[in-house]
């Protein structure tokens, strides 16, 4: 049976299996706001499920058949999910209708005037920042961001009157080619998911049928400083803008310098003053000025909104600021640890102290050499073991594959913890005044950041 928007909200009840990850507390809290029933399962608990249940969705933190109610007619699943999960199982024996996140989204988002943000690098922000400069400018937007927006009262989702679609557009498990785009970004295209792409080559292809899936009169806005990013768009025939920090582009970021933890730039000769530190910030600014610009939006509305702009959850997020600055950030992908680093070291007074937290077994593998070298931009650093998050071990890879890439090739010194106590008191010993200390990964690395935290407000540094 084919499923469309009309059949969603006509539904008793849709089922979200892995309820409180990116996207999928979105879209549930999207369709209980249009009047649906919504219940949902996870394993842990985390900000987003909190935000659910206080909306009023039962959350059970488990798998089991009994989770789904029996008046559910639609289950969403997300592509980490094995296909033997118990409530995937229970819902084909029931006959439900099953449906995957991405493809939910797009049946969602796909009849509105869409936004396509994609890139391996800097999609969250850089639609956070699109919705923001199109709501201040009387679009009233629905948006899908990929993180807790703080203009959206720390939500990822928003329900808009107008016309317009935001939609982060996510190259995990080809999920972006459920979506026809109006208007697109790309930011990046670098190899990052390899338990999906067997390769450059093949993630290239991905990013292809993305493109060709875009309506008719579709254009692109990319960042013309990435030359694969560059040659796909060029390849694909369809209109196009770039952005970019060298002069052929079309929209050139110049004179960007760092102002305490803000940020100024020129975007073609105009200034533009960003609230959040780093050139790669900027970029993404550019990219979003780019929509604007598509859309009658003038330069001088543009920068009034993008200084507005604070940032959003886990994307170089200042979380205590006193003697020293805690950060809490979600890079865990080689050139977005640099990305990181760099935009840290320039408001930097101090050292820069990383706590790092790799993401998956298959990319430490793929990249430890290439984290070690990042990392290396750090004053001192910390190695939380691997968060293997969908994968199972792969024998030899644990973090300290890329601490001796860090001794060797650098001489620093690393640790490595066994304890959340014994990393509170080492980081205790080393931090002082004016320094930054940042906690970085996609995995449960902001727990570590909280407790340590907490173990603050207990001592005196």
């Amino acid at each position: 049976m084919s499923l469309t928007k009309e059949k969603i909200f006509q539904s008793n009840k849709i089922h979200f299996i892995g309820i409180g990850g990116a996207g999928m507390n979105a879209l549930a809290e999207y369709y209980l706001r249009h009047g649906v029933k919504i219940s949902g399962s996870d394993l842990t608990r985390n900000i987003s499920t909190g935000r659910l249940e206080k909306l009023g969705i039962e959350v059970n933190y488990n798998h089991s058949p009994e989770n789904i109610p029996l008046d559910t007619d639609v289950v969403v699943y997300t592509p980490a999910l094995s296909e033997s999960n118990v409530e995937f199982l229970e819902a084909k024996k029931r006959g439900l209708q099953i449906v995957k996140r991405a493809e939910l989204l797009g049946i969602t988002v796909n009849d509105k005037k869409l936004v396509a943000v994609a890139g391996t690098h800097g999609k969250t922000t850089t639609s956070a920042m699109i919705g923001k400069v199109l709501i201040d400018s009387g679009f009233d937007p629905t948006l899908f961001i990929g993180g807790n927006v703080e203009f959206m009262q720390g939500a990822s989702t928003r329900l808009g009157s107008g016309d317009f679609a935001v939609v982060e557009a996510d190259e995990y498990d080809r999920s972006f080619h459920y979506l026809k785009p109006d208007l697109i970004v790309i930011t990046s295209i670098e190899l990052d998911h390899s338990d999906i792409y067997s390769g450059q080559a093949n993630l290239e292809e991905s990013f292809e049928i993305f493109l060709s899936k875009s309506k008719t009169g579709a254009k692109v806005i990319y960042c013309g400083d990435d030359k694969v990013v560059s040659g796909l768009v060029k390849r694909s025939g369809i209109g196009a803008v770039s952005y970019g920090l060298t002069a052929d582009n079309f929209l050139v970021v110049s004179d960007y310098k760092s102002i305490g933890k803000s940020a100024e730039f020129k975007i073609n000769g105009d200034y533009v003053k960003l609230s959040v530190p780093g050139i790669h910030n900027a970029l993404n600014a550019t990219a979003s000025f780019g929509i604007a610009s598509e859309l009658g939006i003038t330069i001088e509305k543009y920068s009034e909104a993008i200084e507005r702009f604070s940032g959003v959850d886990r994307r170089l997020q200042l979380v205590y600021n006193n003697e020293i600055d805690v950060y809490d950030d979600y890079a865990h992908h080689p050139t977005e640890v640099k990305a990181s680093l760099n935009a840290l070291k320039e408001i930097s007074k101090g050292n820069v102290i990383t706590v790092f937290q790799p993401h998956l077994y298959s990319r430490t593998k793929d990249f430890h050499s290439e984290f070690a070298d990042a990392l290396a931009l750090s004053d001192s650093i910390v190695l939380l073991e691997i968060y293997p998050a969908r994968e199972e071990k792969i024998p030899g890879i644990e973090s300290s594959v890329i601490k001796t890439d860090l001794v060797e090739k650098y001489g620093k010194d690393v640790l490595i913890p066994k304890t959340v106590d014994e990393l509170n008191l080492y980081l205790s010993s080393i931090v002082h005044d004016g320094d930054i200390l940042v906690f970085m990964g996609a995995g449960n690395v902001t727990n570590y950041c909280s407790f340590f935290l907490n173990y603050l407000k207990g001592i005196k540094i």
